[in-house]
């Protein structure tokens, strides 16, 4: 009787897993993960034979010979083991891999504020537009400017500890064009100098924009932006200077002058 039983209990677990097998196979290739719909299909048939097979036995001996075409002297307990072993296996395998958040901003940083149009430059890679994250420019394509100019800067340490406290209390907009070598020499070259001086990287807006200087949604309007890069600097709301496509001296004294209130002319100033 007691034989009886136990050869009930394995059918029933050759049926669930027969079934848990195709389950899976079925959920796999709706998700496109072929290896385990070929895992799944492999389980499905292995246990639908052992279940079949099961079958021809009679008497006494079907728990026997049933134990034999799974694992040879395998016992009821051992089943039980490697059952949830595999359970928990399966489990973990089809689990979906979660998003990476860095790269789903990967994909749409080359539009910025819109992704209906992806405008491209001369090298033909992707315009930026709109407000941006300097992380971008650390990203393919833009790395391939901006991390040499970055590396090869030299800063001007003695001005830059002058000018590193006042400097936190400003606050500059970055008017750029990813597309322009003016802005693909400069600005690495101004990160690098607010990178000494501790800036906030809260105190700033980068905002990209087209050939023509403009954004999908008019972030230049009242701007005055004619030549990028220009780099506006605020204090208390106010704008107390700009820098035009380049410094006259260097970015560090430039900003020296401007955080300083003494008279600043930029490169189109008259």
């Amino acid at each position: 009787m007691l034989h009886k039983y136990k050869f009930t209990l394995l059918k029933l677990t050759a049926l669930l897993w027969t079934l848990f097998g195709f389950g899976l196979a079925y959920t796999s290739i709706i998700k496109d993960i072929k290896w385990i719909a070929l895992l799944g299909l492999a389980f499905g048939l292995f246990w639908t034979f052992t279940l079949f097979k099961s079958l021809k036995f009679q008497g006494r001996n079907r728990y026997t010979c049933f134990k034999t075409l799974i694992y040879p002297p395998m016992k009821l307990k051992n089943l039980v083991a490697y059952t949830i072993c595999v359970a928990s296996l399966s489990m973990f395998s089809c689990k979906e891999e979660p998003k990476d958040s860095t790269t789903t901003e990967i994909e749409v940083k080359v539009v910025s504020d819109s992704i209906e149009d992806e405008i491209l430059d001369t090298s033909d890679d992707p315009i930026l537009l709109g407000k941006t994250k300097r992380s971008q420019l650390h990203d393919e394509p833009y790395s391939k400017w901006f991390t040499p100019t970055y590396d090869e800067y030299v800063v001007d340490t003695a001005t830059v500890k002058v000018i590193g406290r006042k400097l936190r209390d400003a606050h500059l907009t970055i008017f750029m064009g990813s597309w322009c070598e003016d802005s693909q020499l400069q600005i690495p070259a101004m990160f690098k100098v607010l990178d000494q001086a501790g800036f906030n990287p809260n105190h700033y807006t980068l905002v990209t924009v087209s050939e023509e200087k403009d954004t999908p949604k008019g972030l230049e309007k009242g701007k005055n932006i004619t030549f990028v890069p220009t780099v506006i600097v605020n204090m208390e709301g106010k704008e107390i200077g700009r820098i035009v496509e380049y410094p006259i001296e260097s970015w560090e004294k430039d900003l020296e002058k401007i955080i300083n209130g003494e008279p600043y002319k930029h490169a189109y100033e008259e």
